[in-house]
């Protein structure tokens, strides 16, 4: 039964992490990745390194697992970091073949064929379409909707790209999460405040509407609720966005959602604001690869996923966060801002995962453990 489910949380990461990559216009082709020990099979150590082209046909043949209790994966190779393109290797033609299932094999062939006719006939996805019209918030806006991740959106004072990273995070995320819910709302964080207080009293409202509707004779529940709002209620804080704050993630009843600050992703500031989380990178208080917007949504992400799995709660995650908390060197193997707690701990590492193409073995360690727990709570 182990050896089943480690088999089938390697399956279903690197499907998902292909799914993504193809979806992702920056990736340029993949890298297969094997755990380097004694335990390592001659098949993986062998392809340790083969760099393949998205179009490259070997990719289904070499898409892990290739055997039982196989840990390889593929890791993105990004234009960013081959501006001149990826050329074809040959010198890893002769490795030996895998035991990968054949309907292994044909999912990978159909994950990549299906784009790959579509680019080749001049077609571009419905998706594709959406994305290329995306000039103004508000077409974000409908984007976000029609992919169904949010009930409530407002992108009102964001940059559109911004506004676009937040839709394809998301997007990125559900493919390795599926059951992540549609959020209650995405947008600017300053409008999820307010969506996010408009729910707490409209709940304080429900829990006692009789009360509500003896003071407030001759309103409706709406008008009352609107009264409320202005009201200084002792049980309901509404928060304020600081100004150093780039996003945040909610998980609250009916306000669940991930948010970016529009005083700093504002056409008119947000080339100073990456300007800043590349200064945050090269000073370990991100972790390293981590210096763009994409790294923000993708760190809010790690909390959300925190949430539905209960990864602070892991006994194995918190043993890894004492370990290097104790050690006094937090900021060397992840980041600085991970020795905050173990919640930050685990979306830094998550977003390392998600934006080095080499993720280094603590990001690597803590986002494979939340895969698995995920896998194993989630199974059908």
């Amino acid at each position: 039964i182990e050896n089943i489910a480690r088999t089938e949380i390697t399956r279903a990461h690197n499907l998902g992490s292909l799914t993504a990559m193809k979806a992702n216009q920056d990736v340029i082709g993949v890298e297969f990745s094997a755990v380097l020990d004694n335990r390592t099979t001659p098949m993986c150590s062998e392809r340790h390194g083969l760099r393949m082209r998205l179009d490259d046909d070997r990719i289904p043949f070499n898409t892990p697992p290739l055997h039982c209790r196989c840990r390889s994966m593929l890791i993105s190779i990004t234009v960013y970091d081959n501006p001149d393109g990826l050329l074809t290797s040959h010198e890893f033609d002769e490795v030996s073949a895998g035991e990968q299932r054949p309907e292994d094999i044909e999912e990978v062939r159909n994950i990549l064929e299906t784009d790959n006719a579509k680019k080749s006939s001049g077609e571009n996805s419905k998706e594709d379409n959406e994305e290329t019209e995306v000039k103004t918030p508000k077409d974000a806006e409908k984007r976000a909707l029609s992919l169904g991740i949010t009930k409530n959106v407002d992108f009102s004072g964001l940059d559109v790209k911004a506004a676009n990273e937040l839709i394809d995070g998301i997007s990125r995320t559900r493919e390795i999460f599926p059951d992540l819910p549609v959020f209650d709302f995405v947008g600017n964080c300053q409008s999820h405040n307010n969506f996010d207080y408009a729910v707490q009293v409209t709940r304080k409202f429900q829990n006692n509407a009789d009360y509500w509707r003896q003071k407030y004779k001759g309103k409706s529940d709406e008008q009352i609720i609107e009264i409320m709002k202005n009201l200084n209620l002792p049980d309901i804080k509404k928060e304020k966005v600081s100004k150093n704050t780039y996003a945040f993630a909610i998980w609250r009843e009916n306000s669940k959602g991930i948010s970016l600050n529009k005083s700093l992703f504002s056409p008119k500031k947000i080339s100073e604001t990456i300007d800043s989380i590349i200064k945050d990178e090269k000073g370990k208080w991100n972790p390293i690869g981590c210096n763009t917007i994409k790294f923000i949504v993708d760190h809010e992400m790690g909390h959300q996923i925190d949430y539905l799995i209960k990864a602070r709660q892991d006994t194995k995650i918190i043993e890894m966060f004492n370990k290097y908390q104790a050690k006094g060197n937090m900021k060397n193997v992840l980041s600085d801002y991970a020795n905050t707690d173990v919640k930050e701990f685990i979306a830094e590492a998550w977003a390392e995962y998600q934006n080095n193409s080499k993720p280094r073995e603590i990001a690597r360690a803590v986002s494979e453990r939340m895969i698995e727990i995920y896998k194993r709570s989630f199974s059908k």
